[in-house]
């Protein structure tokens, strides 16, 4: 997942997206904030997440959006994949 795009409370855009970015999947987005777990870059060898391609599996995997909820303090946003 990559956060492609976020707001400010006045409606500013906080995150460069170029126009022509790729957005259908077929390959890694190079702008924005991506959402990368457990690991970022590549794991030493023969450690427990060697195995996990660079940067985790969670980037590349398509996520569902369950919910937001915006309170005082913050918003938060419910992703699973």
């Amino acid at each position: 997942a990559t956060a492609t795009w976020w707001n400010s409370s006045i409606g500013n855009q906080q995150i460069f997206l170029s126009s022509v970015s790729v957005l259908h999947g077929s390959a890694t987005i190079r702008r924005g904030i991506p959402v990368v777990f457990p690991n970022f870059g590549t794991a030493p060898k023969n450690h427990s997440t060697s195995n996990i391609p660079s940067h985790g599996f969670t980037r590349n995997n398509t996520w569902d959006f369950v919910g937001s909820k915006e309170q005082e303090e913050g918003s938060s946003v419910l992703l699973t994949f």
